[in-house]
């Protein structure tokens, strides 16, 4: 019997993330100011403070949709031996980003201080980090794609996906 196992939780922001977000909030702030007064500078009427203001409802609307999407949120689809790895942004828009068989893996184990150094020497095509930040147990997986080549995923599965997935690994 084939079980499906969905897990989804919030990628937790880094300080990168951070400076991002605030670089995101005084841009907004700095271009709502500069197109405002340049077009109140060159349409000096009623009419330029009015189109004014809704170039500045723009700059704000962008800004803040720009904003959103720093908010990321990871989502595993496990079912029969088979991964789906999905991004979503801002909670509405959602992408698959990778599908992968568990029978396909090359090397799989918890990711360490050795398996880190493993991968940092092995010749791979891509990387994909589908972890959390939040210190949970994070796992890799290596494996060939006949498109890419050779990829590692680090992912954080819970304990129901992990024992299932190691029923379809071939080692």
């Amino acid at each position: 019997m084939d079980h499906l196992y969905e897990q989804l939780f919030k990628k937790k922001k880094t300080g990168k993330d951070h400076c991002l977000r605030a670089a995101i909030f005084l841009a907004t702030l700095v271009i709502s100011a500069v197109v405002f007064f340049l077009l109140c500078n060159l349409i000096p009427n009623a009419f330029g403070r009015l189109l004014g203001s809704f170039a500045i409802i723009g700059v704000v609307y962008a800004g803040y949709k720009l904003f959103m999407l720093t908010d990321v949120e990871y989502e595993y689809i496990y079912m029969a031996g088979e991964i789906d790895f999905d991004r979503i942004l801002a909670k509405s828009d959602r992408k698959r980003i990778l599908t992968v068989r568990c029978s396909e893996f090359e090397d799989f184990g918890e990711w360490n201080q050795s398996s880190a150094e493993r991968l940092k020497n092995m010749p791979l095509a891509k990387r994909y980090d589908f972890t959390s930040n939040q210190g949970g147990a994070v796992y890799y997986a290596v494996l060939n794609r006949k498109e890419v080549g050779k990829i590692a995923v680090l992912f954080e599965p819970e304990e129901r996906i992990l024992t299932d997935m190691k029923r379809y690994i071939k080692r």
